[in-house]
């Protein structure tokens, strides 16, 4: 486990560079809207994807997508989305 501050780092980058800023963060954690495949597109150009994938698993997230894995409340449960750079 990380230190706080090295987290809150971890968590300021997520929330400054993400592709899905501004985003209703429903269609990652909502399962009645929970999308794989648009949130997908969002993570495959998102620069921070790896950070929010470390991010999920430094926090023990238990559910939605976060850097391109769906997670469960045993962890991720999907392989990483593929970074698609054109």
């Amino acid at each position: 486990m990380r230190a706080t501050s090295e987290l809150a780092g971890l968590e300021a980058e997520v929330r400054t560079g993400a592709a899905c800023t501004g985003v209703d963060p429903r269609l990652f954690t909502d399962p009645g809207l929970l999308s794989s495949v648009t949130a997908a597109r969002y993570c495959a150009r998102c620069p921070v994807q790896l950070s929010c994938f470390v991010l999920a698993l430094e926090i023990g997230a238990t559910e939605g997508i976060w850097g391109g894995t769906l997670f469960g409340a045993v962890g991720p449960i999907t392989e990483p989305v593929m970074r698609y750079d054109p």
